[in-house]
C-alpha cells in the first residue's frame, strides 16, 4: 500500500507546484468571498 501511494506521488511530482497554487488560490477565493458575505 505505501509502495503504491509513493508510486503515485512520483508520478504527480511534476504536477505538485500546480497543484498547490490552485489549492491556494481556490482558498484564497474562498476565504475572500467569506469575508465579504460575513460582513
Amino acid at each position: 500500500m505505501s509502495g503504491r501511494v509513493s508510486s503515485m506521488f512520483s508520478k504527480m511530482g511534476g504536477f505538485t507546484s500546480i497543484r498547490l497554487c490552485i489549492i491556494a488560490s481556490v482558498f484564497f477565493l474562498l476565504l475572500s468571498l467569506y469575508e465579504h458575505c460575513h460582513f
